[in-house]
């Protein structure tokens, strides 16, 4: 949930706390990072926003787009010298300890862990797409450098905080209509990095949950072959999407973490039909287990009785047939 949606629902609910709104929407995760203690963050000249820790990377203020790419333009050498984040720019004293929360939810740990969507942050998506197929010694230059914070990162974590259950890894690979690249381009610029990340987070026993908007279905086999535990979010409205065919073909090897249609579902139904929509779908995938709904939502355009139908939905006990 964003910022404003847990602010939407205190208002609307009462509630004081984000654990409480957590709670009250049936989250079973809870999410830890380290705290950042590293070089100050400068501000932004142009647009007065505070730098994220990747350099050069800020965000328009109030909203997640970017005003910039530090590396648009880079060279190899350009690459080479960049300073990615530093596993001591963090501060892990507070990981000595489980939270807690930690003994009844599911820990999830990440900022999370992207790869190709912090190369789009420091190239831009657009001279991305393009290098790879003008300059593609430079796109795995990158990939390379990026991951290598990541595993870093990673490592780290997993060796300060053995009670972490999941870590998050996320790369957007889809828009509403197709990919954002061929199959043939995520298994050459995409899957050996994550392939890396994944085999580190298993050797510690730990899941990994693989989250990409849009359409996703063509990669589904090979993200299985990449190892991912828990496929999220299977965006409803993305074109393709099939949370059943996937659940019958794959559903012995992923979790399926899948996403309620906040575009036109919740928005513009009738909580009745809410509640059968998502009845429905809960009876049917969630046989057998593997199953996670997600409560997910825009509240600035939600009716209240759709988020209580939701929630009623979920609530709901399964019947044993």
């Amino acid at each position: 949930m964003t910022p404003v949606d847990v602010e939407w629902v205190k208002k609307n609910y009462g509630l004081l706390t984000e654990e409480e709104v957590l709670t009250f929407m049936l989250d079973d995760f809870r999410r830890v990072y380290p705290v950042y203690i590293g070089p100050e963050l400068p501000i932004s000249k142009k647009t007065g926003a505070q730098m994220t820790v990747w350099p050069g990377v800020t965000f328009k203020d109030g909203d997640y787009s970017l005003d910039g790419f530090p590396l648009a333009n880079a060279t190899m050498k350009d690459i080479e010298n960049y300073i990615c984040p530093k596993v001591e720019w963090f501060d892990f004293s507070s990981f000595s300890v489980p939270p807690e929360t930690s003994k009844n939810h599911t820990t999830i740990c990440g900022e999370p862990f992207s790869l190709l969507d912090k190369a789009y942050d420091l190239m831009g998506m657009e001279n991305i797409m393009i290098k790879m197929f003008e300059a593609p010694d430079l796109i795995h230059a990158l990939m390379e450098k990026i991951t290598q914070s990541r595993y870093d990162m990673i490592k780290r974590i997993l060796e300060t905080a053995p009670w972490v259950d999941i870590f998050i890894i996320t790369d957007e690979l889809g828009t509403q209509e197709s990919l954002l690249m061929s199959p043939e381009q995520f298994r050459e610029f995409s899957f050996p990095y994550h392939k890396r990340l994944v085999n580190l987070i298993h050797s510690y026993g730990k899941l990994v949950y693989y989250h990409s908007c849009g359409c996703v279905m063509p990669l589904v086999p090979d993200l299985v072959e990449l190892g991912i535990d828990i496929l999220d979010n299977l965006q409803p409205t993305a074109k393709g999407n099939d949370p059943w065919a996937i659940k019958r073909n794959f559903g012995n090897k992923l979790i399926l973490h899948v996403q309620v249609d906040e575009q036109i579902v919740m928005r513009e139904w009738k909580p009745k039909d809410v509640y059968s929509k998502y009845r429905k779908m809960i009876e049917d995938l969630a046989v057998g287990g593997g199953f996670i709904i997600s409560t997910t939502f825009r509240s600035q355009d939600t009716p209240r009785e759709n988020v209580e139908a939701l929630l009623q939905a979920i609530r709901t006990p399964l019947i044993d047939n």
